[in-house]
């Protein structure tokens, strides 16, 4: 078995250069981007149930968790009521979040048409800069439990709770947009990966051997990263997945295999095409392997000269370029989903 190498072991082994014995598009098949009307009409009603509306009342006569209530409810702090927060037959929902949890479970319990008054604590408002919290006395009387209505989405219930839309049918036409461009972001991907593995069966050449080791090496550990967020070693995660070691082995072995062939051949296309990235290019890759925290990266690896580090990003902000113009450049033939 290959022994894992440390990254800190490694010595400073410039990347070979292959060459490819063609630099014409790739050609390759993707389904057609298509977005159905079962799929728009259960995003309307998934939007549409998400939002205000309206309500009926239940036969329940006991309030639960995550109840829809109607209730008349007095908050005082120091005896002073808080307008904000008294209301009469205002709708809360239990456990959304608007009252502290405190509040919520002396509601929970209480019966249709009692009123209780209790003390609970809540943060201090007057004091956020502490982080503080003081007791509120809190009087509710709980009128009705109600449900939610499922909405029947017409012109009429649009224009009410979604003014944002002229109606039904703009409604519609937005939310098919808003599916088609997720859809579009998906298979960006999708033609990325597609593209990468048509370019890397044009791969030829011996690899050696300190580039299986060190790329198996980087896998198994991405593996092992991921169980131990799970809390389990290797092994448990590996059982918990299905699979068995001889049949990891061999996974390894086969991602190995296309990690090297489509990196090199994406390296080969970018010295063919002259692509080379500019700094805002390795800090935009730097923020897709670290939301948020891409120029921080950068600039790190900057201040601290990790030249070995930079290099890594460089090489892979250009293979994600040339990965980028590689698709640009193919030809894709769309085929029907149902194909």
């Amino acid at each position: 078995m290959a022994k894992d190498i440390d990254n800190n072991e490694r010595p400073d082994v410039p990347l070979p250069v292959y060459e490819l014995p063609s630099y014409e598009p790739v050609e390759f098949t993707m389904p057609r981007l298509e977005v159905s009307d079962e799929q728009i009409e259960a995003k309307m009603m998934e939007y549409a149930e998400s939002i205000g509306g309206e309500y009926e009342t239940t036969n329940r006569k006991v309030v639960g968790p995550k109840e829809n209530i109607k209730i008349d409810v007095e908050i005082k702090k120091n005896g002073e009521i808080i307008p904000n927060l008294t209301s009469p037959d205002r709708l809360y929902t239990l456990g959304d979040g608007l009252m502290p949890i405190d509040f919520d479970r002396n509601v929970v319990g209480m019966k249709v048409g009692e009123t209780k008054e209790f003390t609970f604590t809540a943060p201090d408002f007057d004091d956020i800069e502490n982080h503080g919290s003081c007791p509120f006395e809190g009087k509710v009387t709980v009128n009705e439990i109600v449900r939610k209505v499922k909405p029947v989405i017409t012109d009429e219930w649009v224009i009410k709770y979604l003014p944002l839309y002229k109606d039904a049918a703009d409604f519609r036409e937005q939310t098919r947009k808003g599916l088609l461009a997720e859809a579009e972001r998906m298979i960006e991907n999708e033609k990325n990966q597609r593209s990468a593995y048509a370019l890397a069966e044009r791969f030829e050449g011996k690899i050696d051997d300190y580039w299986y080791e060190t790329t198996r090496s980087d896998l198994r550990r991405s593996y092992e990263e991921q169980a131990k967020a799970a809390h389990l070693d290797l092994e448990d995660w590996l059982g918990q997945q299905g699979i068995e070691e001889q049949q990891f082995s061999m996974l390894l072995m086969f991602q190995t295999r296309e990690m090297l062939t489509q990196g090199f051949s994406l390296d080969a296309w970018a010295r063919h095409y002259e692509i080379e990235p500019e700094e805002k290019d390795v800090i935009e890759l730097a923020e897709m392997m670290a939301p948020g925290h891409g120029q921080e990266m950068y600039d790190k690896l900057k201040a601290d000269e990790d030249e070995k580090q930079m290099e890594g990003l460089r090489i892979a902000a250009r293979r994600y370029l040339a990965n980028k113009d590689l698709t640009a450049k193919a030809t894709i033939t769309y085929e029907d989903a149902a194909k």
